[in-house]
């Protein structure tokens, strides 16, 4: 999308598989019906075999380095539902121009460096 000059996240999952595995129980019937009713945080929700091919074809952090956009990334160390480490990866693997919010420190998101 040409028309894009930067990406935000916020609290975002590195990959699809963190979104993926919420409609494990439906799969099946979402793949045979082409789409099922699912549950998530207690809201109800149509969910199309479309949105299970698109969580297959990104389900890895590689596209994040062909961004090409500026990238700013959001998120708590004390995220119970994705944890601080999707952050890091995500870091990873963006390309410069980047930038770690100050709600996570580099020791945060790196403790091994």
């Amino acid at each position: 999308m040409a028309s894009v000059e930067a990406v935000a996240t916020i609290g975002a999952p590195a990959t699809a598989q963190h979104v993926r595995h919420l409609f494990d129980d439906k799969a099946d019937e979402i793949q045979d019906a082409g789409e099922a009713e699912v549950t998530l945080a207690g809201r109800k929700f149509r969910v199309k075999q479309q949105m299970l091919a698109d969580l297959e074809q990104w389900n890895t952090p590689d596209h994040i380095g062909n961004l090409r956009k500026a990238l700013v990334i959001f998120h708590s160390p004390v995220d119970q539902i994705v944890d601080i480490s999707e952050a890091a990866t995500i870091f990873q693997a963006a390309r410069h121009p980047k930038f770690l919010s100050p709600w996570i420190t580099p020791i945060t998101c790196f403790p091994s460096q």
